[in-house]
């Protein structure tokens, strides 16, 4: 019963309306450039710094990601 659910997580989406964590990885032989940031990414998560307007959180940080999702679904 999806009524009763605060969050679902799910992969792919991304051209969706609905809020996502875009992922970027180094080596993936992307550019950062490449990156569709619009009104409903809330965050990146990457291996690597990057200027970006929204938050850019460690991609390896996996407690960190989950503290920023916690606190971004009761804000």
């Amino acid at each position: 019963d999806h009524s009763t659910l605060d969050l679902v997580l799910v992969e792919g989406f991304k051209h969706e309306a609905v809020a996502k964590i875009l992922l970027f990885r180094s080596d993936a032989g992307h550019d950062v450039c490449e990156l569709t940031l619009d009104e409903h990414v809330i965050a990146v998560a990457s291996d690597v710094a990057l200027p970006l307007q929204v938050p850019v959180l460690d991609l390896n940080d996996v407690d960190g990601i989950s503290e920023f999702i916690m606190r971004w679904s009761t804000a």
